[in-house]
């Protein structure tokens, strides 16, 4: 299949924690170079949450808990409207060893779901991407990435300590602690894949790619498409998850659940990683950060309707979107593509005389030129590869794929994908000609698409045959008669005198 650049697109933002944001077991290990300095007690920190996206090199510059210099986060594109909500978590006493200590021992999913916790603040990102918390009383705080724009998916909790050691000055405590929860930037995209195919019945191949999100775990990733109802899927020929520029093979039952389920006509087609799976993405990622994940989804075409077959996918990239409503913030990510249709209307009418319309005239359609000269391999439809005019003139050839797009895109005469059509009359109405040559013809929107006229001449262009009848043929019958008979008789008395002479 040929590939066209201007393929729909949808993106999700996936952000993580970068370092100095403490989200593992452990969280007080970076303070312990400043056990011999005593914490003061009496101050109180800030906490500013920088968010950017992640580039496509990397994951950025290293965070330390210190404001990075402009250099650092150079080309680096900040993303408001993110809402973080930060949490105290009043059970450790940071000013105290022991406090340490026991916050070394909790883990992140203890943090969120048992530690005791009192709200400190919700904030929303700025135009420069930042969210800034400030009076904090000392002590180890959760921060939670609550709500985002559409497309933006929601960072993994993670927890924060005021102070932090200096890393510039590992004797000293830093009280204003900055974060940089750097973001990865990933393309979901489907196309339609319909370049070989041109009348109903035909296959169109629905490919869904999603990038893998840089996160350990995976809590949960599916995909799911509701297949227009004008697309057939057949059980039989199912779809496929793969992973696509990976050698890594998934294997339906074992990293994946696959389901079809029809309702109202309309297949509902759903791919969803398990545990085993989630796990195989995060090796993939991190072996080769450009791997996606490729479900291919065949399909055929079974009626026209207005002519635009539209299909859109959702890609849930973790399980908090398994949730959100699509067009949600948060919610998943919904890739579009569509395949294009269209008919031919043929009016059939006595040559200079457009009233007089003509029934029982027989087309077929070619997709060559070639085919069309040999009449051979004509487009069939639903069995059918004829059609014939009706009292009215008119027939109509529905269920052709348009002339001008392939492969979710639109493509000009010459260009790959681009398909022209060829009409032969295989059988005139009675007492008129046969078309001398194929029509050839393009396919476009059917709800604008003009009708085809297509006059028929009259049998020998309207002149009456020889020898048919009317008083001058039958004179000149009777006179060819007579003289064959004056010939022969002539004949007979030439060979009675030569025999009377012998």
């Amino acid at each position: 299949m040929s590939a066209h650049p201007n393929k729909r697109s949808t993106k999700w933002i996936a952000a993580f924690a970068a370092a100095g944001v403490l989200a593992v077991t452990g969280a007080g290990s970076a303070a312990f170079a400043a056990d011999l300095t005593t914490v003061d007690d009496t101050k109180v920190g800030s906490i500013t949450v920088h968010k950017y996206e992640l580039p496509d090199t990397g994951f950025g510059p290293e965070g330390t808990g210190k404001q990075l210099d402009a250099a650092d986060v150079a080309g680096l594109t900040p993303l408001p409207g993110v809402t973080f909500q930060v949490e105290r978590l009043t059970e450790y006493d940071l000013t105290t060893n022991a406090g340490w200590t026991a916050l070394q021992g909790l883990s992140l999913q203890d943090a969120i779901d048992t530690a005791t916790k009192t709200l400190a603040g919700s904030v929303v990102t700025d135009a420069n991407g930042e969210a800034a918390f400030g009076s904090l009383p000392l002590g180890a705080y959760l921060v939670t990435e609550t709500a985002a724009p559409t497309g933006v998916i929601a960072s993994k909790p993670f927890v924060i300590t005021v102070p932090l050691t200096d890393p510039d000055n590992k004797n000293a405590w830093m009280y204003d602690v900055h974060v940089y929860p750097k973001n990865q930037i990933a393309n979901a995209e489907k196309t339609a894949e319909d370049s070989e195919s041109t009348a109903i019945g035909d296959d169109v191949v629905w490919s869904i790619l999603g990038d893998i999100p840089v996160s350990d775990p995976i809590d949960g990733y599916k995909i799911v498409d509701v297949l227009d109802p004008r697309l057939s899927y057949d059980p039989a020929n199912p779809a496929v998850l793969s992973l696509d520029g990976s050698a890594t093979a998934l294997v339906e039952g074992v990293d994946y659940t696959l389901t079809a389920v029809q309702n109202a006509g309309a297949w509902t087609i759903t791919a969803e990683f398990t545990a085993a799976g989630r796990a195989k993405l995060v090796t993939v990622k991190a072996a080769d950060y450009d791997a996606r994940v490729k479900l291919v989804i065949p399909t055929t075409v079974n009626e026209i309707g207005d002519g635009n077959i539209e299909n859109t996918a959702l890609v849930y990239p973790n399980l908090p979107s398994f949730d959100i409503t699509p067009g949600e913030p948060g919610g998943p990510l919904e890739p579009t593509d569509e395949s294009k249709w269209g008919k031919v209307e043929i009016l059939k009418h006595e040559q200079g005389d457009k009233a007089e319309l003509l029934a029982g005239a027989q087309f077929q359609v070619f997709t060559s030129q070639a085919d069309a000269d040999a009449q051979t391999n004509p487009v069939t439809i639903n069995g059918q590869d004829t059609w014939t005019t009706a009292a009215n003139g008119v027939t109509s050839i529905e269920g052709l794929r348009q002339s001008g797009w392939a492969d979710g895109a639109a493509v000009a005469p010459g260009e790959e994908g681009y398909q022209e059509y060829w009409i032969v009359e295989v059988k005139a109405p009675a007492g008129y000609e046969l078309l001398a040559e194929p029509i050839k013809v393009t396919v476009g929107d059917p709800t604008t698409q003009a009708i085809i006229e297509v006059p028929n001449a009259l049998d020998n262009g309207g002149f009456e045959l020889p020898f048919t009848g009317g008083e001058f043929n039958s004179a000149l019958l009777y006179g060819a008669g007579s003289i064959i008979l004056a010939g022969v008789v002539l004949m007979a008395v030439r060979r009675r005198k030569a025999a009377a002479d012998n």
